[in-house]
């Protein structure tokens, strides 16, 4: 795999990373600190992926102009380093769309749609326990006396058995 395919594969990983990003940020409040430092390492990457970007254009422009590649004496895992610019969390801070205020809105490819139809749903809404049948009532409308079949019947949570697991005084 050559140097310009490698770094066309850390820019799709950096894209999904962002992308992820943006998904738990819109789960969490726009000021907590874990979303101020999500913004951090979103501005690391933007740039980090526009450095690559570039690197990759000029080695594609290279080797379409001389048909071989200037950067091969390069070793393959090195990388620029970026300085850090830190994003500063404010009160009036919102984010603009999915991606927050850095990444311009951009098209939903259909690779990202395929991708998005595979992942499990978020969250599934089930029943906690299914209601209690009255089965204690007559025909007649009067009411049988109190049976505990209808406890047995009841699956254990911390509101209807209140002393489960603790120890008996």
């Amino acid at each position: 795999m050559s140097d310009t395919d490698q770094k066309i594969r850390l820019i799709s990983q950096l894209q999904s990373t962002l992308a992820n990003h943006a998904d738990v940020m819109s789960l969490l409040p726009p000021n907590d600190s874990i979303v101020s430092k999500m913004r951090e390492i979103d501005s690391m990457l933007q740039e980090q992926i526009a450095s690559l970007e570039h690197e990759v254009a000029e080695a594609e422009s290279s080797t379409s102009d001389g048909g071989v590649s200037t950067e091969s004496g390069q070793a393959p895992h090195t990388l620029d380093a970026v300085p850090r610019t830190p994003v500063p969390a404010t009160e009036s801070d919102d984010l603009a769309g999915p991606y927050g205020r850095d990444l311009p809105d951009r098209p939903i490819t259909s690779e990202e749609m395929e991708r998005f139809r595979q992942r499990p749903p978020p969250l599934e809404i089930v029943d906690v326990q299914r209601p209690m049948v009255v089965s204690n009532v007559r025909r007649n409308g009067r009411r049988e006396p109190f049976r505990s079949s209808a406890l047995n019947r009841l699956v254990p949570t911390p509101t209807n058995t209140p002393f489960l697991h603790k120890p008996m005084k």
